[in-house]
């Protein structure tokens, strides 16, 4: 029986890259003071780090080492299974081009697909809307625009016009909602597309191809993390 898998390592590779940028600005050792040993030397006192530094730096390292090559895919096996992992992008512009020779046969070879949730079912889908609706809403009585100082809400109001969403809109939507919801709106303006997301085009092919489905999570688990 063979398996195919995907997760989605963006966030933790980003992470790990931004923490490696800020470790290397910090670290070092403080030289013998007056004859003393190094250990009683007064600390020197750090420089304020700058977070956009530590981004810029992580961002110029990643491009310096980036190259032509292809997204990476792993392969796990023992002696009854095999699956193959590949981290995956919920959207992207129509002309990206993630697909190799040896994703595709592997593809072809798996018998099932496990995405991040279900998105390919109609009571999939019920279940995403459903708690959406259940957890995605401020109490009676609050507002996101109550939530906010006046400095946060003219940020928020100029971010969601950016978008073409008034943020009398958003009004009654939990701060993590209306945040989600900005985010893919910016990112589509941008010209990315869920229609050509890996899931999305996968999803599609694995069920023409007759493939089973597997799930990491629930919408539970995803929407209550959230």
């Amino acid at each position: 029986m063979r398996y195919t898998g995907y997760a989605t390592p963006l966030l933790a590779a980003t992470m790990f890259a931004l923490l490696g940028a800020c470790q290397s600005e910090i670290s070092g050792e403080s030289a013998p003071v007056d004859g003393q040993a190094a250990v009683d030397a007064p600390a020197p006192t750090p420089e304020p780090l700058d977070p956009r530094a530590g981004i810029a730096n992580a961002l110029a390292e990643a491009a310096s080492t980036s190259g032509p090559g292809a997204p990476a895919m792993w392969r796990v096996a023992d002696e009854d299974t095999t699956l193959y992992l590949f981290g995956t992008v919920h959207l992207l512009k129509p002309e990206t081009e993630w697909r190799t020779a040896e994703f595709d046969a592997a593809f072809a070879e798996a018998d099932t697909l496990v995405t991040e949730v279900d998105t390919h079912t109609p009571e999939g889908l019920a279940a995403i809307q459903t708690i959406i609706a259940q957890r995605g809403s401020l109490s009676e009585g609050q507002t996101l625009t109550g939530l906010l100082d006046e400095d946060d809400e003219a940020v928020v109001a100029e971010a969601l016009g950016s978008v073409g969403i008034p943020i009398a809109q958003m009004d009654t939507l939990q701060p993590w909602l209306a945040g989600l919801t900005l985010s893919v709106l910016q990112i589509q303006k941008s010209g990315y597309s869920p229609d050509s997301g890996v899931e999305t085009i996968l999803t599609a092919q694995a069920s023409e191809a007759g493939k089973r489905f597997g799930y990491l999570e629930t919408a539970e688990q995803q929407m209550g993390a959230l």
